[in-house]
């Protein structure tokens, strides 16, 4: 190599390592990457059509799917939707795209990789995107019809099990679906003209349990600070059955590390393998406890609160999970939902683990069958991956479930489950005994005499 073509190849690196190092100084510790496209390599994981949980089906939110033809018809409703927010708040457009323009560079740094819009048309799709997502969450809590739109309107309306508004709060929730919490919470003060503190998190949060499992359910605990609305779901989800996280912190990961990285994670028993052992299945008494919060009691029993599964579940927790585990490259976020999907599936392997869960009252499903529920767990299996390094939630679980799968047990189990499982193997059982012992003094008798001869004095 001459030394002027050395020269340039040297050249050519500084300029690409001064950009990288420039960026590198510039970049704000406090918005790190956190809304993120799918890796190809777990979309491959996926069974065929499966990786369309991650793609929006009528609008797009955020830069990711913004030219997607197919999801252009949705632009003239969010301009409806801005509208409708500068005419009911009386105040004129600079209100509202000012302060898109302060936040558009944290904004951009939010999203994973270049995102490949000019400055004025990623500032116009925050405000376009958020003020359209703004007036489905407050219509979802006080009714659209107080927001000024007709019952007829062919989008902002709740009409139906599967109406637009429906399909758009399940787009709503995709990890490559959507723009920072900090946007939204913005567009909402000033909305209101104030400092509102956490009232979106309850708003949006109510809506999207309502969506789910159609049940209207208080969150009380919902504070701090979100990054998007599929965190808020998340923040949901753990909170809404329960009294608190308890004992688990969402944005601390926990790092322990394990004496033993390569076994604190093994588990391999069903819950029909433990069913085998003589564990018994329970739904806990206390109604008010969260779903992942499953217990192992001393006197054999396994609690494991109730779950609802319906046609929108798996949508719900593909996003999620796959969401913690692009958190988790980062320590970001403490992955509950993947480590109790990771639970789920080793306990569930065919429809008959599901029928033991579904007869003790712990799953509740609307699918077309049992095996249909296994199915879905074991595709959200392939998705979770737990750190062997990490200690998981269940750790100490697996230990002890692990401790009571022995061979005694399983014997124990079995007889009580054969002679003891109906009255008439237990009466044939004791007639055997007793016939037992009949023969046994029969032939005690007859062959006492013979060695034994009475004496003749």
């Amino acid at each position: 190599m001459s030394e002027k073509t050395r020269a340039d190849v040297v050249i050519s690196l500084e300029k690409r390592l001064t950009i990288v190092r420039e960026e590198a100084r510039n970049e704000p510790s406090a918005t790190p990457c956190f809304i993120f496209r799918v890796p190809q390599n777990l979309r491959l994981q996926l069974s065929p059509g499966d990786d369309t949980a991650y793609i929006p089906e009528v609008v797009s939110i955020g830069p990711y799917h913004a030219g997607n033809d197919c999801l252009r018809g949705m632009d003239y409703h969010k301009t409806r939707a801005l509208n409708s927010v500068l005419t009911r708040t009386n105040q004129p457009l600079a209100y509202y795209l000012d302060p898109m323009y302060e936040l558009e560079q944290n904004a951009r740094k939010c999203y994973h990789g270049e995102v490949d819009m000019t400055y004025t048309t990623f500032v116009e799709m925050m405000l376009l995107d958020g003020c359209f997502m703004l007036e489905i969450i407050r219509g979802h809590n006080t009714g659209f019809d107080q927001l000024g739109y007709s019952p007829n309107d062919p989008v902002f309306t709740i009409r139906g099990y599967n109406n637009m508004a429906s399909l758009i709060i399940k787009d709503m929730i995709k990890l490559e679906n959507q723009i920072p919490f900090f946007v939204l919470e913005k567009l909402f003060d000033l909305q209101e003209s104030r400092r509102t503190s956490g009232q979106l998190a309850q708003l949006a949060s109510a809506m999207f349990i309502k969506w789910l499992t159609g049940e209207k359910l208080e969150v009380d605990h919902l504070k701090g600070k979100f990054l998007h609305c599929l965190n808020v779901f998340q923040y949901s989800l753990l909170l809404s059955i329960g009294d608190g996280l308890e004992d688990i912190q969402l944005l601390e990961p926990s790092m322990t590390q394990s004496n033993n990285p390569t076994d604190q994670h093994e588990f391999f028993y069903s819950a029909s393998d433990l069913i085998e052992y003589g564990i018994k299945l329970k739904r806990p008494k206390k109604v008010k406890r969260p779903f992942w919060d499953i217990k192992w009691k001393s006197n054999g029993v396994l609690e494991i609160p109730r779950i609802f599964i319906n046609n929108r579940f798996k949508v719900v927790f593909q996003n999620l999970v796959t969401f913690e585990q692009q958190c988790r490259k980062r320590n970001q976020l403490r992955p509950v939902i993947t480590e109790y999907v990771t639970l789920m599936d080793k306990l569930i392997k065919s429809g008959t683990d599901v029928g033991h869960l579904h007869q003790a009252g712990i799953i509740v499903h609307q699918l077309r069958s049992d095996a249909e529920v296994a199915s879905l767990f074991n595709e959200l299996g392939k998705l979770a991956f737990v750190d062997p390094r990490v200690t998981s939630h269940y750790t100490g679980l697996y230990q002890q479930l692990n401790e009571h799968c022995n061979r005694w047990n399983h014997w124990k189990s079995e007889l009580k489950m054969t002679y003891f499982g109906n009255p008439w193997a237990m009466a044939s059982l004791f007639a055997a005994i007793v016939l037992l012992f009949l023969a046994f003094f029969q032939t005690f008798y007859t062959v006492y005499p013979y060695y034994w001869p009475p004496s003749r004095y």
